[in-house]
């Protein structure tokens, strides 16, 4: 069963990062743009790293990008994204920046 990991705002110029579970190789999830002006990179993020922290940006060396990217929705309209990726690290997180102001919803695929 799905939990929220966050709803809510993203204001233009905002780097927002999102904690997402990584299990039996794989994170998953459900981006969802919930207006029409929402414009946004977001990028999965993995470490190994106990001490890294998942909601705040931490060091460089911290949290490497994947190189799995999603862009959207481009103020055309509200949308979703499905998010499935392989991971074998321990940690992941979605590093969201936006580039006008955004209205989401990000679901985590596992639960707590």
């Amino acid at each position: 069963m799905a939990h929220l990991a966050f709803e809510g705002a993203v204001l233009n110029t905002v780097t927002k990062y999102v904690a997402l579970r990584p299990r039996d190789g794989f994170v998953s999830g459900t981006l969802g743009w919930l207006d029409a002006t929402s414009n946004a990179t977001c990028t999965l993020e993995y470490t190994d790293s106990a001490d890294a922290p998942a909601e705040a940006a931490g060091d460089a060396w911290q949290w490497a990008p994947s190189g799995e990217t999603v862009t959207g929705p481009v103020a055309s309209a509200a949308g979703v994204e499905l998010l499935s990726f392989a991971c074998q690290h321990s940690r992941a997180r979605l590093k969201i920046v936006a580039t006008a102001d955004c209205d989401l919803s990000i679901w985590d695929a596992h639960t707590p």
